[in-house]
């Protein structure tokens, strides 16, 4: 028995063309994002002096940013700098638009078995926030949110911890994206 429903889909398409790419486009913000991060090199560097130690042996940190495969994705990975020498990726990053939710998802996985998720959303100031649940490998979870200001090749990120209901500060970073080689 026939019941019509492919022809129906296919009409709804057909006599609405590109409603559904426009009800489920990714915002402009995000794309102008995409294009900030990834222009020149894609290459991002922050400082890490003020924080190094014998635990943290890292002069600074290296974010380095590309497009994804497919439309309204980047992908990137994250390494130290050192005494010079470039330590092998810790963190690797994709941040997608999800047309599903139309929200932008941000996954990210570490070389130690820890998996974040969460979203990527822009404020009313201009300001970023990135807010993810890291699961560690023992299934311990902890929330943290990344506040971000962008200017030209600059961008200010702080840092917090969830302890409870209350976000709590930790550290900023001045990243700076690098030339084109």
């Amino acid at each position: 028995m026939r019941t019509g429903h492919g022809f129906l889909a296919l009409a709804s398409l057909l006599i609405a063309p590109g409603a559904l790419e426009t009800s489920t486009a990714p915002p402009d913000w995000y794309e102008a994002h995409i294009v900030s991060m990834v222009a020149d090199s894609g290459v991002w560097v922050a400082d890490n002096s003020a924080y190094r130690s014998d635990q943290e042996p890292m002069d600074s940190y290296v974010i380095r940013w590309q497009r994804g495969i497919a439309p309204g994705t980047m992908r990137g990975d994250m390494y130290g700098i050192s005494n010079g020498r470039r330590t092998r990726p810790f963190f690797e990053f994709r941040t997608y638009w999800h047309p599903g939710t139309r929200r932008v998802t941000v996954l990210q996985l570490g070389v130690a078995g820890q998996v974040a998720e969460g979203e990527l959303t822009h404020r009313t100031d201009g300001k970023l926030v990135i807010e993810q649940t890291f699961t560690n490998p023992d299934g311990s979870t902890a929330k943290q949110r990344h506040v971000e200001e962008l200017t030209g090749r600059q961008r200010i990120a702080d840092s917090f911890v969830a302890e409870g209901a209350t976000w709590t500060k930790g550290r900023t970073y001045l990243w700076v994206r690098q030339p084109a080689p």
